[in-house]
């Protein structure tokens, strides 16, 4: 149904470039009919990479990555790292294609410091983020460095289990919350972790980078 859709909606529009966002969309894709189109890939992370999946699937996702990667027009790389990945694979042409915020620079500098420590993680509640690592830093410093005043935030929601485990230790886990209040919290937090088991570049970093103070 995927296929037949897609490619009766591309038949329509006729667009000059069709860019697929994630492994997912960029496996389908690489299978649909696009005629004189440019056909751009942006994997967000290669699925391959995911380290919560055995060897033998990290092999496999790698190899179905590698089908018919000449068929992009170019990788479109959100990191270097995706860009040097892709012509490994086999990709004809790799472009970064940087992040970016849009808020002002300066918008924590008047933010004044209280007497706690505010830590703040970001995303979404789930495996790929390892909400566990914040956990065990929580517990590390609860046991080995006590003198520390810290209040800590994860701004995000998913997995009910593992946010369980974050409030488990003591973390405030605030469910998924309106861009303009993230970026509110992120202004307010002394210390941004980031703390994903596996990424490419995600605008999580530049949020916070943009709001140091």
């Amino acid at each position: 149904q995927f296929f037949l859709s897609a490619n009766q909606r591309i038949k329509q529009l006729q667009p000059d470039v069709i860019h697929l966002h994630s492994s997912k969309a960029g496996f389908r894709g690489r299978f649909l009919t696009v005629g004189k189109a440019k056909l751009i890939y942006t994997p967000h992370c290669y699925a391959f990479e995911r380290e919560d999946i055995s060897v033998y699937a990290q092999k496999f996702y790698r190899i179905l990555e590698g089908i018919r990667i000449k068929k992009f027009t170019a990788i479109a790389g959100c990191s270097q790292r995706e860009c040097d990945l892709a012509i490994s694979l086999g990709a004809k042409k790799a472009e970064l294609l940087n992040n970016y915020v849009t808020y002002q620079s300066n918008a924590g500098n008047s933010v004044p410091r209280g007497e706690k420590i505010n830590l703040v993680a970001l995303g979404r509640v789930a495996k790929q983020k390892d909400p566990q690592f914040l956990c065990h830093v929580a517990e590390h410093i609860m046991q080995h460095e006590s003198d520390i005043q810290l209040n800590i935030t994860w701004i995000g929601g998913g997995d009910p289990s593992l946010e369980q485990q974050l409030r488990d230790k003591g973390i405030e886990v605030t469910g998924m919350l309106p861009g303009s209040e993230v970026v509110e919290r992120l202004r307010n937090a002394d210390i941004y972790l980031h703390t994903a088991a596996w990424e490419s570049m995600p605008l999580t970093i530049l949020e916070a980078a943009k709001l140091t103070r």
